[in-house]
């Protein structure tokens, strides 16, 4: 039977595919990541409110005052902790990515204002590429020299909004076709006057068609009874049950220890090969996929792509590409039995290993005194899983129902019960819990959402609560 991968190796093992991708930037020595860099103390004065701001866009000044103090309080949390431990802490619990989303929000409706064609005169040449450029400076300067300053984790809550403004010119030429009666797919780089402008245009337009021409291609290698859906083709059914997939997989990468890419089963003859590796991309996944054309060619990048925690197959770089399965229409259908595809193939791979689980030996190593993180998140799941607070009746229940993350009202009903504590709603969607003199807070962003193992135990040593004790109460 196989034990819960120690976090120690987890977290090192995520932070040498990240140090890993520094050879792919030879180029751009300033993006390096330095395996020797530390988080420090911030300056609050990095992360007040820029007086750019009150100028451009003074009605989203106090939201984005808010987010810069929630990234302040981020680095704080993690100060004298190595940059790249923390991102690899981050890739496996997920705990930044509601900061990430709201960073992502605030950016994209700041550039629907700034980059809004209305804005075309006579001072940009009425040249929408233009009007890109004068508003990436601003974005530069709110966004961009934050991701860049060096002992912070700022590019870990910033990289989707830095992905949103980059592919921003995508948007504008297709709102600009539209503009002058057209349906929005025809690119005319004549009338663009910024290379960088086409460049990153050319290069979403040909992400966007390796993607959808990957979904038709291996849709058209599957039995025709297969090339839709199945649940008689009920958005919402498909929805949920990508969901719960994805969940699952999600608990199984809490015990996996797979620390290489693995193969994903494909139709022969669709022309692919498919890695999947754990490992987050921005926005919101839970796993990596490599797609290589079929014989590998060395020569040709793979097309990245990601499964999100909502089940979606998605662009890694653009995950606002995706895979929507609400949207049912008869010329979309096939990309749905694709996501299934995927979901299916990948549990397939993966499932062997929670189903030869030792629930037993995983509960007693995360009791010992030498536990390591990771250990400690797989008790927490299982004794999850033991008390029922996954194994939720439904159409799709958990395909482990041996695992699963504890929901926040049972968290804080146990802490409060057991351990004198009060929880209350904090600023947005935080929880605040305190402990006499002693406090935590915690993303919450649903009713009763599912609480991540790291983030668990982050509450647990703010409020110096002993693992142990935490756990015993759970296993009563």
């Amino acid at each position: 039977m196989m034990n819960a991968v120690p976090p120690d190796e987890a977290i090192a093992r995520h932070a040498e595919m990240i140090l890993d991708g520094n050879r792919f930037l030879a180029d751009r020595p300033e993006l390096i990541l330095r395996d020797d860099e530390y988080v420090l103390e911030p300056d609050s004065a990095d992360y007040r409110l820029p007086t750019l701001l009150l100028k451009t866009a003074p009605d989203l000044a106090l939201c984005f005052q808010e987010l810069l103090d929630a990234l302040l309080h981020l680095n704080r949390e993690h100060v004298d902790e190595r940059v790249v431990d923390v991102q690899a802490y981050f890739s496996l619990t997920g705990e930044h990515e509601e900061l990430e989303h709201a960073f992502y929000q605030w950016t994209m409706n700041y550039l629907s204002r700034r980059a809004d064609l209305d804005r075309l005169n006579h001072r940009n040449a009425y040249d929408p590429s233009r009007l890109w450029v004068d508003t990436a400076k601003e974005i530069d300067e709110l966004i961009e020299r934050r991701i860049g300053m060096v002992n912070t984790i700022n590019s870990s809550a910033l990289n989707l909004a830095q992905a949103a403004y980059l592919h921003h010119p995508y948007a504008m030429v297709v709102a600009d076709h539209k503009r002058r009666g057209g349906d929005g797919h025809v690119f005319e780089p004549n009338r663009y006057s910024i290379p960088d402008f086409n460049n990153s245009v050319f290069y979403a337009l040909q992400t966007k068609q390796r993607f959808e021409t990957f979904l038709k291609q291996v849709a058209s290698r599957l039995p025709v009874e297969d090339q839709t859906p199945r649940h008689d083709r009920h958005s919402d059914d498909v929805v949920m049950r990508n969901q719960q997939f994805a969940e699952d997989l999600n608990l199984i990468r809490l015990i996996s220890t797979n620390t290489q890419q693995f193969d994903v089963p494909l139709p022969t003859n669709c022309g692919y090969m498919l890695q999947a590796v754990w490992a987050i991309s921005c926005g919101r996944s839970i796993l990596t996929l490599l797609v290589f054309d079929e014989p590998k060619q060395i020569s040709r990048m793979p097309l990245v792509l990601s499964i999100r925690r909502d089940g979606r197959l998605a662009c890694a770089e653009m995950p606002w590409i995706h895979v929507d399965p609400e949207e049912m229409r008869d010329e979309c259908a096939h990309e749905a039995a694709v996501n299934r595809l995927l979901l299916d193939g990948i549990f397939e791979v993966v499932y062997p290993e929670y189903d030869q689980l030792d629930v037993a030996a995983v509960i007693e190593r995360g009791k010992q005194p030498e536990a390591t993180d990771a250990e400690k998140t797989a008790v927490l799941a299982v004794l999850a899983g033991r008390i029922g607070d996954a194994a939720e009746s439904g159409q799709y229940p958990s395909r482990v129902p041996k695992l699963g993350p504890l929901r926040r009202t049972h968290f804080e009903g146990v802490l409060r019960d057991h351990f004198g504590c009060t929880a209350r709603s904090g600023k947005g969607s935080e929880r605040f819990v305190q402990r006499g003199e002693r406090s935590a807070t915690f993303g919450s962003h649903k009713k009763d959402c599912k609480m991540e193992g790291g983030i668990i135990q982050r509450v647990l040593k703010q409020l110096e609560i002993p693992f142990t004790d935490f756990t015993e109460v759970l296993s009563r």
